[in-house]
């Protein structure tokens, strides 16, 4: 490649549309591109197993009433790195999922910015 940088690609599933645009607002602030909205379940699931590269998720807990908890895991056996969103504690999840990184409602900007970051970086360590 000839230098260029690679805007990183990150899937955002979250029903709320006011958490959407914010998250869309940051993350495009930060030079990343947008995957969805995927605003409910089913299409969480599409977009989770759709061709094409994903560099991080950023999923919302609660989509509609029903957990994101099988878009989770279609992301993490395809190796994407995610976050999740959530009012919940994260103590109220199943095991499996409470060593993902997390933020809670209502968001701060910089936190979000700084863990997927992270996952990207994780990501990139675990590819190279």
């Amino acid at each position: 490649m000839s230098g260029a940088t690679i805007s990183p690609r990150i899937l955002v599933i979250d029903d709320n549309y006011m958490s959407v645009e914010s998250l869309r607002g940051m993350l495009q602030g930060a030079g990343m591109q947008i995957v969805g909205p995927a605003l409910s379940l089913a299409g969480a699931l599409e977009l989770g197993a759709a061709p094409g590269r994903i560099d991080a998720a950023i999923v919302d807990l609660d989509l509609h009433g029903e957990a994101s908890l099988p878009a989770i895991d279609v992301l993490l056996e395809r190796g994407v790195p995610v976050m999740l969103l959530t009012g919940y504690d994260v103590s109220v999840l199943p095991a499996r999922y409470r060593q993902l990184p997390h933020c809670q409602k209502p968001i701060m900007a910089s936190l979000v910015l700084q863990q997927v970051a992270r996952l990207i970086d994780r990501r990139d360590g675990a590819t190279a």
